[in-house]
């Protein structure tokens, strides 16, 4: 439930233009994308991060009953990847990326 949703707005964050919402299909879309390291990278966090936050929603309504919004399973995910990418920013990213990198993580 909240994987499928979940893909779809961050999806929707990024402007991807996929069919897929299955985890498989999207890492091979991004496997096979001609787009820069960078940007691979990223998609890549934020697959990392949803997965990790669908996870973690399902474990709180197992255990702790609580059910969160979908919303918040979105936006923890845009944190999480806006925190780890400006952690580990790379010495050598292009102009283009920076761009885009500053464009998507605008909330």
């Amino acid at each position: 439930m909240y994987g499928r949703l979940s893909s779809v707005k961050i999806k929707e964050w990024l402007d991807w233009m996929m069919e897929s919402t299955e985890v498989n299909g999207i890492l091979r879309w991004i496997e096979r994308s001609k787009l820069s390291q960078f940007r691979k990278e990223v998609l890549y966090v934020v697959m990392v991060a949803l997965v990790y936050q669908v996870w973690r929603s399902r474990n709180g309504l197992l255990w702790n009953s609580k059910v969160p919004k979908e919303t918040q399973v979105t936006y923890l995910t845009k944190e999480e990847v806006k925190r780890r990418i400006i952690h580990v920013w790379p010495k050598n990213v292009s102009t283009g990326d920076k761009e885009w990198f500053s464009n998507i993580v605008k909330l």
